[in-house]
């Protein structure tokens, strides 16, 4: 038998995945023509879902089409092979819609812009970092175009690597020179 070596399609960096910031800014360019629309199963839409998204489990492209007439669609999937998947659907002609995938799911955005990260992180945030996110929150309650003061919050929140870093249950870094040890097998 023999096989083929292909690396799997980098969805996370296509032109069709943003992330957080790149979703806000997205949204931010024509609040009211933009629809978000939730892939996700019923139990994942209860746990955690954006804010005025439309929930259409497991829906096509052309359940999309039927059920939301906005011109431009942000879809958040189960996963992001299934988010690209329909994107990308969605975007082929005879299609007159801007159509763009979250990245990282409902996952990433729980953990950028709703958890509160000042418990969870091993630092306290930057200088303007909380009121930079407060500031998004408060827009993504009503959104509306937007101005100097929220350009600025999006692009501090952007470009600040702060994350809620002790979520990840990480073990301590072995001591240098330490040897490990090792355990059970034979010899």
């Amino acid at each position: 038998h023999s096989a083929r070596a292909e690396p799997p399609p980098d969805l996370s960096t296509g032109a069709l995945g943003l992330d957080v910031w790149r979703v806000l800014r997205y949204w931010a360019e024509a609040p009211s023509e933009t629809a978000i629309v939730d892939l996700r199963d019923q139990e994942s839409w209860a746990a955690f879902h954006l804010p005025g998204s439309v929930h259409l489990p497991g829906a096509d492209a052309a359940a999309i089409r039927d059920a939301t007439p906005a011109r431009r669609l942000l879809v958040v999937g189960q996963t992001d092979a299934a988010a690209a998947t329909v994107a990308d659907e969605l975007g082929q002609p005879p299609a007159v819609r801007k159509v763009r995938f979250l990245v990282g799911g409902a996952a990433a955005w729980f953990l950028a812009l709703e958890l509160p990260t000042r418990l969870f992180a091993e630092q306290s945030p930057p200088r303007g970092w909380l009121e930079a996110r407060d500031a998004l929150r408060r827009w993504v309650a009503a959104p509306r175009p937007f101005d100097a003061e929220l350009q600025r919050a999006l692009e501090l929140l952007a470009a600040t690597p702060y994350e809620p870093t002790a979520l990840g249950a990480r073990k301590p870094a072995a001591a240098p020179g330490k040897k490990k040890k090792l355990s059970g097998g034979c010899g």
